[in-house]
């Protein structure tokens, strides 16, 4: 059964530009529950260079201002099988201690970027039901939340970034739909009925 999902939306839309901050107000609305499940859904089933790649989706990305993200949880496998839902996110405070990494993005597929951030955050948020959490991060996960509040602050990792390549994946992308493409034209070829071809040359030619 095929899903119902957003379009993710690129670096060039506006709305990544703009500061996500409609807090989520609890109980949720039966119309902001639906928004969350479609972006699940999107994260989850999305085509393209991230497709079961992805690992989180922020309200901006799908067109809305609400202050919430999606991400897989990276302690439960395969990833993919549990997504948490970040509600209201703040960081609280960030270590001294920095790190530089390659990141992607599903709204910047075609770039990956050199970005430094803290290697651990304290964050607070809350939960689908509305239950506060606080928590410190670490590692890859608190660069997955930072990069994250950025898109829900307005930001995209072009801002953050040091330097900027392609994407391998982006390349391989292309690469796969390029031999899909002369595969399917190779398959119309082998349709085409050329006996309505295959008359006799006069021998006046």
């Amino acid at each position: 059964m095929s899903k119902s999902i957003y379009k993710i939306l690129t670096h060039r839309s506006r709305i990544l530009h703009t500061k996500a901050n409609e807090e989520l107000i609890f109980p949720l609305s039966s119309k902001t529950e639906d928004i969350i499940y479609k972006t699940i859904d999107t994260l989850r089933y999305n085509k393209g260079v991230y497709e079961k790649r992805g690992l989180a989706l922020a309200a901006n990305q799908i067109g809305s201002l609400k202050r919430f993200f999606v991400m897989f949880d990276s302690s439960v496998h395969p990833v993919g099988r549990k997504v948490n839902i970040i509600c209201n996110p703040e960081i609280l405070e960030t270590s001294e201690d920095q790190e530089d990494m390659y990141e992607g993005c599903l709204s910047i597929t075609k770039y990956q970027c050199l970005v430094k951030r803290p290697k651990k955050c304290l964050v607070k948020f809350q939960d689908f039901n509305g239950r506060s959490d606080k928590m410190e991060l670490e590692g890859f996960i608190a660069r997955v939340f930072q990069h994250e509040i950025d898109h829900l602050n307005g930001y995209t990792m072009l801002e953050r970034q040091s330097k900027t390549i392609e994407n391998p994946l982006y390349t391989e992308f292309k690469k796969n739909q390029k031999l899909e493409k002369l595969g399917k034209l190779q398959s119309k070829k082998d349709l085409i009925d050329f006996s309505k071809f295959d008359k006799k040359v006069p021998e006046d030619f």
